[in-house]
């Protein structure tokens, strides 16, 4: 079978699908994963086909950003910032769906289950994290609400995530179907097809931390989580190998793809700790706004105690070191 998916995200996004990209391929399958540009050298390590996205947008994350990505409010701003770029990919998705037998995408490639029913191919959905309407929890993204114990909120919350996803975004996205010669989708029927054309959901975690709540319906699936070989680097990072042979095991800290503006803090702080502690540090993260080379020097620390590194596989790195900081 040829298995074409959509992942778009960062690299956090993007390992998971590597992972189970190898597996289909080491069973005769073939595979394709459309990604941002910067994942290149992690897809084509592992073997794997590149159909490029293009660049990392920006303008996700900013220094003030203001209210934050969370509640009813920062969903809303979040999936209109969504809707803004969305007509830029879109055309990338229907091309790069062609000759597909099935399509597999992330949450930000949600437009893709409409591929689905242009191909008439089946459509799975991946999640890394749950938002299923469920009454056992809360959807992430409303943790900490006053009515996050109600079990009939708990349920609203994921419907309210879903439905600000695909009202908020309607308008792109049924130009676009009109372009792909597919039929209006009824007003208010958003949430129905995405229901009547996505196959399964995966959600790629353990139930050792999450147990699937038993409300769920049979198409939803935890399959556990999804690693690669821990023993490939997909990088020359020679300054990495000498500065961990360099000393005892290093600090690892990383806060992913969180907006430079609410890491610059957290550096100083843990930074700080660190150099008190007279610890050494590795920190992942990209060259952008926060000078994180001039945070350490000024906490104290020398060039044979800290280390900046663009990415790392963690499955490769947190063997080597002592302890890991990072945002959740």
């Amino acid at each position: 079978m040829r298995w074409h998916m959509f992942c778009v995200g960062s690299r956090g996004d993007v390992e998971p699908f590597v992972a189970l990209g190898r597996a289909l391929v080491d069973q005769g399958h073939h595979v394709r994963i459309a990604a941002f540009e910067p994942h290149r050298a992690l897809v084509q390590s592992h073997g794997l086909e590149l159909a490029t996205l293009g660049p990392l947008p920006g303008g996700f994350a900013g220094p003030r950003r203001s209210p934050p990505f969370v509640g009813l409010a920062g969903r809303a701003l979040f999936w209109g910032l969504v809707r803004g770029v969305l007509e830029d990919y879109l055309p990338r998705f229907a091309e790069l769906a062609e000759g597909a037998d099935a399509l597999v995408y992330s949450g930000l490639a949600f437009p893709v289950h409409h591929l689905a029913e242009r191909l008439d191919v089946p459509t799975v959905s991946v999640a890394l994290v749950p938002h299923v309407p469920t009454r056992s929890f809360v959807d992430p993204f409303f943790a900490g609400h006053p009515l996050a114990d109600v079990p009939a909120f708990r349920r609203l919350t994921s419907h309210v995530e879903r439905g600000l996803m695909l009202g908020l975004c309607a308008g792109p996205v049924e130009r676009w179907r009109s372009s792909l010669g597919l039929s209006p989708v009824p007003r208010g029927g958003w949430l129905a097809h995405r229901e009547r054309m996505v196959t399964h959901e995966l959600m790629a975690y353990s139930e050792l931390l999450l147990p699937r709540p038993a409300d769920w319906p049979e198409k939803v699936v935890v399959t556990g989580f999804w690693h690669h070989d821990a023993r490939v680097r997909d990088d020359a990072h020679d300054d990495v190998d000498e500065f961990l042979e360099r000393g005892r095991a290093p600090i690892l800290v990383g806060f992913g793809s969180m907006s430079p503006g609410t890491t610059a803090a957290r550096f100083r702080a843990v930074l700080g700790a660190a150099a008190d502690l007279g610890e050494r540090v590795l920190v992942i993260a990209p060259c952008g706004p926060v000078d994180l080379e001039g945070i350490a020097r000024r906490v104290g620390l020398s060039s044979r105690s800290f280390l900046r590194v663009d990415e790392l596989p963690y499955a490769w790195v947190l063997p080597r070191v002592a302890l890991a900081v990072h945002h959740g």
